[in-house]
């Protein structure tokens, strides 16, 4: 009586998969830039020296000579694609750049020209070599250096594929696509499970209430038999029966038989 009416659960909102959506769509378009600019603020040491290279900037003929064996980093020179197919010859060996970098850090370099880094090769023997970079730009240069020492995670994330760096920046907004997910199939399904609650937690009140009826009814009735002392009496019922003469008459018997009163 005067009870409250249940809240019914509402569906959490569908703006949840608009804020994700649009999560996911910057989160990957800047995670490629937010990693480039983490790995050149994180540079301790960037090209130090220019051992030789090749195009317009470098020496014409590509050839250089490498002081010992080991890394060393290309870097594209301006706006030079920062894909190319490079490769070392030399003593008779041919070198390909095998580790290129997913996300070359430039801003390296000075005034007069800005690098890249996006390849890294490394030299079998110290010597002279001749450096060969293939691209779709006939004009591009590329030179040969030491390589950049950047400290922290992000030294390792400028190697990892784009497409994985491109997952990481969008996994915030599929973190938000997924919570809203299940808290709308949550929501649905407590809105669908609430009447049969209710449902049954009616039914099961209308049986206690016919239990406290039933034993009610009984109760009463137990009470009414034991304040009138004869209604279950089966001894000797005195009704004095119609009879022969002289006011005399007969008496039932506990058997149904009459008895002949003397008087």
């Amino acid at each position: 009586m005067g009870g409250r009416l249940p809240r019914r659960a509402r569906p959490a909102s569908r703006r949840g998969y608009l804020i994700g959506g649009l999560t996911m769509v910057f989160g990957a378009l800047l995670a490629q830039s937010a990693v480039r600019l983490g790995a050149e603020d994180s540079t301790i040491q960037e090209l130090s020296r220019e051992y030789g290279g090749v195009g317009s900037y470098a020496t014409p003929t590509g050839r250089f000579t490498a002081p010992a064996a080991g890394a060393y980093a290309i870097y594209a020179v301006g706006f030079a694609p920062a894909d190319p197919d490079c490769r070392l010859t030399g003593g008779g060996s041919e070198v390909r750049a095998a580790e290129p970098v997913s996300v070359p850090p430039g801003d390296y370099g000075g005034d007069a020209a800005s690098f890249a880094w996006v390849a890294t090769v490394r030299v079998p023997t110290p010597g002279s070599w001749t450096l060969d970079c293939r691209t779709s730009d006939p004009d591009a240069s590329y030179v040969v250096g030491d390589v950049p020492e950047i400290r922290g995670a992000v030294g390792e994330l400028i190697h990892w594929p784009v497409g994985v760096i491109w997952l990481l920046g969008a996994l915030p907004g599929l973190l938000i696509v997924a919570d809203t997910a299940r808290r709308r199939r949550a929501s649905r399904t407590a809105v669908l499970t609430t009447p049969e609650i209710h449902r049954g937690r009616t039914i099961c009140l209308g049986v206690m209430i016919m239990t406290l009826r039933h034993r009610s009814r009984r109760h009463a009735s137990s009470t009414r038999l034991d304040h009138e002392p004869g209604a279950l009496d089966d001894g000797w019922r005195h009704r004095r029966l119609p009879g022969g003469g002289g006011g005399g008459g007969r008496e039932r018997g506990p058997g149904g038989g009459s008895v002949v009163d003397g008087s």
